[in-house]
């Protein structure tokens, strides 16, 4: 493989160079073309890759054909049980949540949680992930019940793998918030926002961007239950 051309786009894409990354992922992907046989675990990670950079820029639609590349090859080289087959439905299934289509992102996270319960430990945090992400699909979509049912099947696995101070385990909470603050219960949706926040605030990696969300929807709670000085100490 390209394995230069890859490794440089994966440092770019952890820099945040999101153009720079898409070069090198490109770059790799020309070698790759050019080697045989076309299809390859490799070629498909590149495609993979590339799908993350576009992604990260917010080109939804050309990261999906990416992703969709990805698979097809995924399933044709390692097999349709594979946890990389899994993982390219899941990223599927966040490209059709980023422009809105909710109903095709649970289609797409339950293929992969499908995938995970057969290859993975039960408590494997992957399998959190993914009753998370469905927790997010069905609370866009106001299916409240299977929303909170997957966000509590989601910290079950994590605090079974020992992942409870993981910044995964914080989107569960957010996203009972957002229920919560959507059936107008201010008071216990800025709880649980803020126990997210704390899951942010205690992790080293902790995403910039995911801990102003956060943040922005704690402030909102708050201003709703009338708690302004609250509101503006955080």
């Amino acid at each position: 493989m390209a394995i230069t051309q890859f490794q440089l786009a994966r440092l770019e894409l952890r820099r945040g160079r999101y153009r720079t990354a898409e070069q090198w992922a490109r770059k790799a992907l020309a070698i790759e073309d050019r080697l045989s046989p076309k299809d390859r675990p490799e070629r498909a990670y590149a495609y993979n890759l590339l799908g993350v950079v576009l992604g990260r820029q917010g080109r939804y639609l050309e990261s999906g054909r990416a992703y969709g590349v990805a698979l097809s090859m995924f399933e044709r080289t390692l097999g349709p049980e594979h946890p990389e087959v899994a993982n390219a439905h899941n990223n599927l299934a966040v490209t059709a949540s980023r422009v809105g289509d909710y109903p095709a992102a649970v289609a797409g996270y339950e293929q992969a949680l499908k995938i995970r319960e057969r290859v993975l430990p039960p408590d494997h945090p992957s399998l959190g992930d993914s009753h998370s992400n469905l927790c997010g699909a069905y609370a866009s979509q106001r299916e409240f019940k299977e929303a909170k049912r997957a966000c509590q099947r989601a910290l079950e696995i994590f605090d079974a793998g020992g992942s409870a101070h993981s910044t995964a385990v914080s989107w569960p909470h957010y996203y009972v918030g957002t229920i919560l603050a959507a059936q107008n219960q201010p008071a216990k949706a800025g709880d649980a926002f803020a126990r997210a926040l704390a899951i942010l605030d205690a992790a080293p990696d902790a995403n910039p961007r995911q801990r102003a969300r956060m943040l922005a929807h704690l402030a909102a709670s708050q201003l709703e239950t009338r708690e302004p000085r609250s509101a503006i100490e955080h």
